[in-house]
């Protein structure tokens, strides 16, 4: 599964599960959207919107090196 509907859904999926194994421990979460060299921007548009929508802490790539310029701009509304 691809695209931006996959990103948003496996981003939305692990801060579920993350949020239902700590109940009641107000845990803080910083997700890492995978390997930037993986991702395309329309994915990355997925990924930050899903972010936002589930008032994570903060969100992150893995490499900093591979982020394209689409990248950036969506990861620009993280702010």
């Amino acid at each position: 599964m691809k695209g931006p509907r996959a990103a948003a859904w496996y981003t939305a999926q692990n801060v579920q599960i993350i949020r239902r194994q700590t109940t009641g421990l107000n845990v803080p979460i910083h997700v890492v959207g995978g390997i930037s060299f993986d991702a395309t921007g329309p994915e990355t548009q997925g990924f930050v919107q899903t972010v936002l929508e589930w008032d994570v802490i903060g969100a992150s790539y893995y490499t900093f090196p591979g982020i394209t310029v689409d990248q950036w701009k969506a990861l620009g509304a993280l702010r």
